[in-house]
């Protein structure tokens, strides 16, 4: 049980801590608004110095100006939305059910057309010896929470690419979405083996909707990442050649001094108030002064409700197992919020399929209030509440019971059953 009273001291020092913070936050802000349009005037030499960095962080790939505003085109009509979402049952040895079971939320919605919509869910029961345990890199391991949770994306993409299938020649192509990134990060640093097995599988899926015809696009509502930040932060640097790993102005030995700092542009010492517009905390590295400000803050303060921004590359290590389906991404001002909008390369480099993907996002989330209405309703289709969870480990141990098969319980989940006051 909660003390509330014992931790209301602590949450009004952390909201005075954050309302402290505030002014220096908006001037980070502020700043990272006029380096990107800076930036902005000069952005094929950006986009070159940014290919050339070595950074300790994860940077966009420049592709486009980056201080773009591109409005909304007109939403095709008539037109068809794809979405699906999954939702997952752990395994629990608490509650002796050695199964798991993955429940994949499909919806259709045609848009001036003669067609029904669709909304359902499918249910999947994963029990079977291969289901519970894998072999990869010589060893036999039981699935893990992370495994089950990449099967779950998998089939979410393996339903869409269905439906385009099944529509293809009925319904005029619109837009699949997804719920969430297209990147697989936990995928980074796993063996081999078991990183080309779901790859390939996902692969297929994308491979199935571009043949369809039908864009495919993942969008991730309220991001945190800082890809372009850490690429404004490239563009800071006063270094003629952008190198973390030989940062001169880290401390320790031959770290510059203050009065020896050369300028990016000319490599000539400078005092450090004369490093472009910025003022220089002998505590902070150049790069810094933007340090903690998200994408998404950063576009805020740039889009208009329904533009999006200009089209980046992401450059995530496992991105480079993707062959020619590498992801892009724009941020979009949907009205309520700036969401990320993430697609493969072969949208990417389609006019037609990238402005298709930017219309029906507004599009959906104007009807949806702020959240694609396609997502939404998978979503609703897909999720697994409390009560549900609850009847779905009865059920498994009242079918083991009429079978005459032992059921064993845990102390833990036997005490949580029965009421002790």
């Amino acid at each position: 049980m909660l003390d509330v009273l014992a931790l209301q001291q602590q949450i009004q020092r952390m909201v005075q801590e954050q309302s402290a913070t505030q002014a220096e936050r908006q001037e980070q802000l502020d700043r990272a608004v006029t380096e990107l349009q800076r930036q902005g005037t000069v952005w094929p030499e950006f986009a070159k110095r940014v290919a050339e960095s070595r950074t300790s962080w994860l940077v966009a790939g420049v592709c486009q100006q980056v201080n773009a505003r591109i409005p909304p085109p007109p939403c095709p009509h008539p037109h068809t939305v794809l979405a699906t979402d999954g939702s997952q049952i752990f395994p629990d040895r608490h509650e002796g059910t050695a199964c798991y079971l993955i429940n994949i939320g499909r919806v259709v919605l045609p848009y001036g057309q003669p067609l029904r919509p669709l909304l359902d869910s499918q249910p999947t029961l994963f029990y079977r010896e291969r289901d519970l345990y894998h072999v990869w890199n010589g060893r036999r391991t039981p699935v893990t929470e992370e495994v089950i949770s990449l099967r779950r994306q998998w089939m979410e993409f393996e339903a869409l690419a269905q439906l385009a299938s099944e529509l293809s020649r009925s319904s005029l192509p619109g837009v699949a979405l997804s719920d969430g990134t297209l990147i697989l990060w936990t995928l980074e640093g796993v063996p081999p083996d078991f990183r080309q097995e779901m790859l390939e599988r996902f692969l297929i899926s994308w491979e199935r909707l571009r043949q369809c015809g039908w864009p495919l696009a993942g969008y991730i509502s309220q991001p945190a990442s800082a890809d372009v930040i850490n690429a404004l932060r490239v563009g800071i640097c006063p270094e003629v050649r952008v190198d973390c790993d030989k940062c001169p102005w880290k401390g320790g030995p031959g770290a510059r001094e203050p009065g020896n700092r050369p300028n990016a542009r000319g490599g000539r010492s400078v005092p450090p108030q004369q490093l472009d517009f910025y003022r220089y905390d002998a505590q902070m590295l150049p790069c810094a002064v933007i340090e903690g400000v998200t994408d998404a803050q950063l576009f805020a303060q740039v889009l208009a409700p329904g533009e999006r921004s200009a089209l980046f590359a992401s450059v995530s290590q496992v991105l480079g197992h993707y062959g020619p389906h590498g992801v892009y991404f724009f941020y979009v001002h949907v009205g309520s919020e700036i969401g990320r909008v993430e697609v493969p390369a072969w949208v990417a480099t389609c006019p037609e399929s990238l402005e298709r993907v930017h219309a029906v996002v507004v599009d959906q989330a104007e009807k949806g209030g702020g959240y694609p209405l396609a997502l939404i309703e998978a979503h609703e289709k897909a999720v697994v509440r409390s009560p549900e969870r609850e009847a779905f480990y009865r059920l498994v141990q009242d079918m083991l019971v009429q079978q005459g098969l032992p059921v064993s319980l845990s102390s833990k989940s036997w005490s949580k059953r029965i009421p002790r006051i």
